[in-house]
């Protein structure tokens, strides 16, 4: 069982990397121009709620701060 340990977290390794990687690629493939419009579509309107939703948890975080709901020990 000493043995399957470091192929398990072999595997967890290369997800994680795998997830980083799809995750840049997407911001790359967001970021660069489209040749179509309707691909440019696309992209701006998954920017647009990608930077709603960053919008919407910065709010959610502000206020959780402020009632107490988070603790943060600094």
């Amino acid at each position: 069982s000493g043995c399957a340990l470091p192929i398990i977290s072999g595997m967890l390794l290369m997800e994680d990397t795998l997830i980083k990687s799809v995750v840049l690629l997407g911001f790359i493939w967001l970021a660069l121009p489209a040749e179509n419009k309707k691909m440019a579509d696309i992209q701006l309107l998954l920017l647009f709620i990608f930077f709603f939703l960053l919008f919407l948890l910065g709010i959610y975080f502000t206020v959780a701060l402020y009632k107490g709901w988070i603790v943060l020990n600094l």
